[in-house]
């Protein structure tokens, strides 16, 4: 029976990142920390910045997006919708 593969953090990937290939993720933190910071008007759970979408929960930015990753998903499908009137008006539908 074979042993199963080793699970890799998300930790080692950003230090062989930062440690082999050069990127300094320092720098990148304060320029996606002042991005976020420089356009947050409201508390919104994502922003739109120079072709990026942040995700927020809280202060703290989860992930970040391609425009078009964020209208391929959807949390309730057509069918389900009108069951749900009070998702609908809070925007839970997305794609649209």
């Amino acid at each position: 029976m074979a042993t199963p593969p080793h699970h890799i953090t998300d930790h080692a990937i950003v230090r062989m990142l930062e440690r082999f290939y050069g990127i300094d993720v320092a720098s990148l933190r304060t320029f996606m920390a002042a991005q976020v910071d420089g356009n947050r008007h409201f508390r919104a759970p994502k922003l739109r910045i120079n072709g990026v979408e942040y995700v927020l929960k809280g202060d703290a930015v989860v992930t970040v997006q391609r425009p078009e990753q964020w209208r391929s998903q959807t949390f309730v499908d057509r069918k389900r919708r009108s069951k749900h009137p009070k998702r609908q008006r809070r925007g839970w539908v997305r794609g649209e």
